[in-house]
């Protein structure tokens, strides 16, 4: 969960934030629930948003270069631990980095790394940024994963980290991992708790839990419910149109089975027959629908965030599904036809 909190000028001075944050976390941790906290700029899916400039310093005499965009975030050491977000390479914030005059470093994440080191390891070398007219060159110490700030329907960005302390801003997140059982029992606190570490330290906004994850998939949990519920009218549907249907066929067939039966068909092999038959239009059925997922598939994924353009065990459940229907269907008509005494059939015939 997470809390935007602003730290007034008037109150604490620059040099007094990263030491208000250190006392702010140590006495959260102690709480009970609290597994983890950390400081950013902005938490992905619903937090501030920052952007800066950013560009690769030239080793040889050139023509200027023309900077690259980059969201920017504002992180203490921890920060990656607590959101899961993995480390592909290098390391994390230490301590040491988060001092006005520490050496300046920064952390990319792997669509940069991708973008702008393609060939060649990115740790070690150096970039330089804007972000809040800081213009001094940073050493790359680490590459982390993607994260999809803005929602699961957009691809991840360029992204890179600075530590807290050495750049600052006043309105910040402070984010708090909690056991699961004790969740409740935290959100219920938190801000209490916050208000007696650091009483001068107001609160800008409510606590967002889970990051605000559900907010940003509205629009992805209605559709696929509305898709949801339509699948299951058309599975009803269609397996009462296949028992209609295979039913009355085979209803079609009875005196012709009967006729068999009386020259001498056995009850399984007339059996076998209506199964066939009905097997028969099913499997037609299936590679017809099959055909239909392959050219659907694909534009219904791209509707939903994580959805596949074909799924093989949702199309075997409901390929199994209709073929258990049909075959339902059908017993009812050749137990009927084997039942039926041949000479009544000859008498009907």
């Amino acid at each position: 969960m997470s809390i935007q909190v602003s730290a007034p000028g008037r109150r604490y001075a620059e040099e007094q934030l990263v030491g208000m944050y250190d006392r702010l976390f140590q006495e959260l941790r102690k709480r009970p629930g609290v597994l983890a906290v950390t400081v950013c700029s902005g938490v992905p899916l619903h937090g501030l948003r920052f952007e800066a400039n950013f560009w690769r310093p030239r080793v040889e005499p050139g023509p200027p270069q023309l900077p690259s965009r980059a969201t920017a975030n504002l992180t203490s050491p921890g920060f990656f631990e607590v959101l899961r977000i993995p480390l592909l390479a290098g390391r994390d914030f230490l301590p040491e980095d988060t001092g006005p005059g520490a050496r300046r470093v920064t952390i990319i994440n792997d669509t940069l790394r991708a973008h702008f080191f393609p060939n060649e390891n990115p740790i070690g070398q150096v970039l330089r940024h804007d972000f809040m007219d800081n213009t001094a060159p940073a050493e790359v110490i680490g590459v982390v994963g993607d994260v999809r700030r803005f929602g699961l329907q957009v691809a991840p960005t360029n992204e890179i980290y600075m530590p807290f302390g050495q750049l600052q801003v006043r309105a910040t997140e402070i984010v708090v991992r909690t056991a699961p059982e004790q969740t409740q029992a935290v959100a219920r606190q938190l801000r209490t708790w916050v208000g007696e570490i650091e009483p001068q330290l107001p609160a800008l906004v409510g606590m967002e839990l889970k990051g605000g994850f559900a907010r940003t998939v509205g629009r992805e949990l209605v559709l696929s419910t509305l898709i949801g519920a339509f699948a299951v009218v058309c599975f009803l549907l269609s397996g009462l149109g296949t028992y209609a249907t295979i039913s009355y066929a085979a209803a079609q067939r009875t005196r012709e089975f009967g006729i068999r039966a009386a020259l001498g068909a056995s009850p399984w092999n007339i059996l076998g027959q209506v199964i066939a038959a009905a097997v028969r239009w099913v499997v037609y059925g299936v590679v017809l629908a099959l055909c239909a997922v392959l050219a659907l598939g694909r534009f219904l994924s791209q509707q939903i965030a994580g959805a596949p353009a074909f799924e093989l065990r949702s199309f075997l459940f409901a390929a199994g599904s209709v073929a258990l229907v049909a075959l339902v269907a059908c017993i009812g008509p050749a137990l009927r036809a084997v039942r039926l005494s041949p000479a009544t059939a000859l008498r009907r015939e």
